[in-house]
């Protein structure tokens, strides 16, 4: 290693990042490691086109946990993918829930336990996540385990006289709760779409999990709740506004409504991902 390197290297990475990088344990890969950063960033730090504490805070997280990799389980095999995970990372890095899972991403690349499960394309994924789909994907994680499917439901208007006419009034709700645990109903669809087009999610309706049931039946009772068939009844033109501040205007002549039970669940590729990037 030319020692000009590492000089450049310590004007540029935090001394004591530097030191999780070269210590004796982990110095084969964290040099891999420093030289892959330091390639991808030395510009964009030295033009301003990032702010130095996000690109130290994402360096700094990777060291960490490369520094947790016992020697033996070592390896530089994944460089391209520790590449791109730095490449791509430059454009989430005000966010610190995306710096954490690109952190996680480029530190298993370097772990040969993980070195047959991570693709090229787990970095692509989160490169096209935005801070709220970063966000939804936290409902398949509890501590250190990983939740392969969770329940949905839309709530369907339809027509007791005219079997053929109905509109999806919410689409992918799900039951999240308050800071006082106080259960919600939340619309997902932008999310979920977004997740499903890369494959990492499948939603499917009419069908469920037995490990779902409780949820689905919470999210029911808060749907009755709402009122909505009394608010239908006898009405043409419909505007119904709720605590979630929706919206709904038909001229069609609506009298009551269907709570339609799913599930949304982890592919078999989106639990490989969620295992490298959640856990």
């Amino acid at each position: 290693m030319d020692p000009n390197q590492i000089e450049a290297w310590k004007e540029f990475i935090p001394e004591s990042t530097l030191e999780l990088l070269l210590n004796p344990v982990a110095k084969g890969v964290g040099y891999t490691v420093a030289g892959l950063f330091y390639a991808v960033f030395g510009k964009i730090a030295k033009y301003g086109a990032a702010k130095n504490s996000e690109i130290d805070d994402l360096i700094n997280k990777t060291a960490k946990k490369i520094k947790e990799i016992p020697e033996n389980k070592q390896t530089n095999a994944n460089n391209g993918i520790m590449l791109k995970g730095f490449e791509d990372s430059r454009y989430v890095l005000n966010d610190g829930l995306m710096r954490e899972y690109f952190s996680n991403l480029i530190s298993k690349a370097a772990n040969k336990d993980y070195s047959d499960k991570i693709t090229p394309y787990f970095s692509t994924v989160l490169g096209n996540l935005s801070v709220a789909d970063a966000l939804f994907l936290q409902n398949f994680r509890e501590g250190k385990r990983l939740i392969p499917a969770i329940a949905i439901a839309k709530i369907r208007f339809v027509d007791t006289h005219d079997s053929v006419s109905f509109s999806d009034y919410m689409q992918d709700i799900i039951l999240e709760y308050n800071d006082d645990s106080k259960p919600t109903l939340k619309e997902h669809s932008e999310q979920i779409d977004t997740l499903e087009s890369l494959g990492i999610l499948r939603r499917s309706y009419g069908i469920s999990n037995e490990s779902e049931k409780d949820d689905l039946s919470k999210m029911e009772q808060l749907v009755d709740s709402m009122d909505l068939k009394q608010k239908l009844n006898g009405k043409f033109n419909i505007n119904l506004n709720s605590a979630n501040n929706h919206i709904f205007i038909t001229k069609h002549q609506y009298d009551n409504y269907k709570f339609i039970p799913g599930s949304l669940e982890l592919t078999n590729l989106g639990k490989s991902f969620a295992r490298i990037v959640l856990l």
